[in-house]
């Protein structure tokens, strides 16, 4: 293919021709074309460049200060002849007029770019190059095998150097750490083999599931080009499977093999990101075709969702060590970091960096200022976020919270330009570098800078949190971003969101405070506030959970016989806090004076029987700790109930499962029966409120009003 190269020919812009030269030769596929490095002719010379450019796959127009009259016909016809246009600026103080007006005419058509100087010019030709060739490589029917599998190699490159970009590393550095094969690298048990073919590679956000399993495609491309009969390599991201694995993986597989005669090596991306359904019928659909293809190999990256924590398939990814994480930030910062320097951090910073994103993320912040650290792995994202908004400007920000809610309804892929804003806007948000353009689509390169903005978004009130309530099926999608605001906004925000939701899908949000709460701490201890607010967040957020668990709520011992909470007694000790609650009788206060003595401990046996679920901790550090200590008392709660054999039976979420159980044992079927039973045989004699034991070959099974709850 050839590429052609547009520019003044003088001597300020023949440094940058040499070196666009250079790099378009060493690029496979291409053949550079510019005047000087080419053969004389007879054909009239402006016919001979017109020709070159219609010809051509690329045009590359290196803009400089001034554009004569014979570039401006060359780029005029790279646009009539629909040739791929790459624009690369060089730095200059003022452009001619011509050059001015001809760039505002290719813009809504060419990639561009603003290079500093000749190696960032080196870089920037590099990947547009590999973007380009592989867009043009698509296009080519009957394309050969080598050719298929140097495109896949491309675009898995392209992917890790995108990801790069966006968590803010310089471009020649990402290319350094793309083409380092130990970057990355899995680790051995993460590898399929024939014992194992079907790998869930597990890990948390930042954890490099993405990279790794990139390395492991790239090996499996390796090995296609050393035998054709090799697995064909695959990789698809989860959200475009469409609910057919076996069709996609076939249609992926197209010029490189029969994957149903010699397998598949197939790499699922983002298992986690279109929500647990879409996760559970791509683990089904991955088994299914593992086992069925023959020398097929799969890997799913996700992280940590119900339908992978208990597959025997999944590793999880190890957290990298200290010394791994020191050397990580070295390399980024461009300078070592000692044992030393790491020791004066803060324990959720030591904590945050032994993930590889957020090694990355610091190692920027050293490299860029070197003055003092953030503390913990929501502030490395703010900073990065807002490093972007500095490029965009600050009222990019609405577009960014945008897209991010669109783009979570495309399962956190990319997003159709006319959906996002005008040419203008599109411009702005690449110059973020939080977000990458592919073809007409735009896109989060990192899906946790998309859950940011949604977190922002929810913040803003769009949407809702009632309208998602009130569609449940949504939920899972705003699973991180639900977290984040949890995990880093105020007590009032977390608020907002976490009571409508405990009350409507208790379960969910008792994830959402898991996840959000455990892992998204802004703030070094601090101390609570005074022991009257305690006490009334805390009696807040137990209301919201026990509304979410009803009718379990009224067995609990927090409820009085009046139906009402019973009030809260709290002590704090500087950043300790001590709560109870007063059963003895009915308080006209909602919130008392818990009375402690030694350790915490109350005074004597017969004032602690006026007291339950006394506990004492540390709140923590984030805002909105007071929904998690309420979480913790209500499952003690609920613990107690089950431990003790009282959960209600009628009426109550175990309705079904308690005469499951009991209708088994009646039969003497297997617990694990999952054919129907007909109750009527079984209800007939009973009375309605009969306490029931039922003996069947050594089980015992207590049942209460089992014959009015079976009618």
């Amino acid at each position: 293919m050839l590429a052609f190269i547009s520019s003044v020919m003088d001597d300020e812009m023949q440094p940058a021709r040499d070196r666009l030269v250079t790099v378009l030769d060493g690029a496979p596929f291409l053949l550079a074309w510019a005047f000087e490095y080419t053969p004389a002719s007879s054909q009239n010379v402006d016919w001979s460049y017109l020709e070159k450019v219609r010809r051509s796959a690329f045009v590359f127009w290196l803009v400089g200060r001034n554009t004569t009259e014979p570039v401006e016909a060359e780029i005029n016809e790279a646009l009539a002849a629909d040739r791929r246009l790459v624009v690369l600026r060089l730095p200059k103080p003022t452009r001619d007029e011509r050059s001015l007006r001809l760039l505002e005419r290719v813009r809504p058509r060419a990639k561009y770019r603003d290079v500093a100087d000749l190696d960032q010019l080196a870089v920037e030709a590099t990947l547009a190059v590999n973007d380009e060739i592989s867009r043009a490589l698509q296009d080519l029917p009957g394309m050969s095998r080598i050719a298929r599998l140097d495109e896949l190699g491309r675009a898995s490159r392209a992917r890790s150097i995108e990801r790069w970009q966006a968590a803010d590393v310089p471009l020649a550095q990402a290319l350094e750490l793309s083409d380092d094969l130990t970057v990355g690298a899995p680790p051995e048990d993460a590898v399929p083999r024939e014992a194992n073919p079907l790998v869930i590679l597990r890990g948390d956000v930042g954890a490099g599931k993405s990279l790794s399993s990139e390395r492991l495609l790239q090996a499996a491309i390796a090995r296609q080009l050393e035998d054709a009969t090799a697995p064909v390599p695959v990789f698809v991201r989860a959200r475009d499977v469409g609910g057919d694995l076996k069709a996609t993986a076939l249609a992926a597989s197209d010029g490189l093999g029969d994957p149903r005669q010699q397998g598949v090596f197939l790499v699922i991306d983002g298992a986690d990101e279109p929500g647990i359904g879409a996760a559970a019928e791509s683990l089904r659909e991955a088994r299914e075709l593992t086992g069925t293809w023959p020398r097929t190999s799969t890997v799913i990256t996700t992280r940590p969702l119900s339908p992978f924590a208990r597959a025997e398939e999944a590793v999880d990814l190890s957290r990298m060590s200290p010394e791994g994480a020191r050397a990580l930030i070295g390399r980024i910062a461009g300078r070592e970091v000692t044992l030393g320097q790491e020791a004066g951090w803060p324990a959720n910073l030591r904590e945050a960096i032994r993930l590889p994103l957020f090694a990355v993320l610091l190692g920027g912040h050293l490299r860029r200022s070197g003055v003092g650290v953030p503390a913990s792995r929501a502030q490395l994202l703010s900073d990065l976020v807002q490093r972007g908004l500095a490029r965009a400007g600050e009222d990019a920000a609405p577009l960014l919270r945008k897209l991010a809610t669109v783009s979570l309804r495309y399962g956190g892929g990319p997003v159709p330009e006319a959906e996002v804003g005008s040419p203008g806007d599109l411009e702005r948000l690449e110059e973020s570098r939080l977000v990458a353009r592919r073809g007409a689509t735009v896109v989060f390169p990192l899906i946790v800078i998309a859950q940011w903005f949604a977190a922002e978004s929810l913040v803003e009130g769009e949407p809702t949190i009632g309208d998602l309530v009130r569609e449940p099926e949504s939920l899972e999608l705003w699973r991180y971003p639900l977290a984040l605001v949890v995990g880093t906004r105020s007590h009032a925000a977390a608020s907002a969101i976490l009571g409508p939701l405990a009350q409507e899908h208790a379960g969910f949000a008792s994830q959402i405070v898991e996840e959000g709460i455990a892992k998204w701490s802004s703030e070094e201890d601090v101390s609570p506030p005074p022991p009257r607010e305690c006490g009334a967040r805390i009696r807040a957020a137990t209301a919201a959970w026990l509304e979410g668990i009803r009718p379990l709520d009224a067995a609990s011992g927090i409820i009085g016989a009046d139906g009402r909470l019973a009030a809260i007694g709290v002590h704090a000790d500087d950043r300790w806090l001590d709560t109870g609650w007063f059963v003895a009788e009915t308080s006209e206060d909602d919130v008392l004076e818990l009375p402690t003595g030694v350790f915490g401990l109350l005074q004597s046996p017969e004032e602690a029987a006026n007291w339950r679920g006394v506990r004492g901790a540390r709140p923590g550090r984030q805002p909105a700790w007071a929904w998690r200590w309420a979480f913790e008392g209500v499952r003690d709660e609920v613990k107690a109930l089950i431990k003790a054999r009282a959960v209600p039976l009628l009426d109550s979420p175990l309705r079904n499962s308690r005469l499951w159980t009991v209708s088994c044992a009646l039969l003497n079927l297997p617990f694990v029966h999952d054919e129907p039973i007909d109750l009527r045989p079984l209800a007939a004699g009973l009375p309605d409120e009969a306490d029931v034991l039922i003996t069947s070959e050594g089980r015992h099974v207590a049942a209460r009003g089992v014959a009015a709850a079976m009618r």
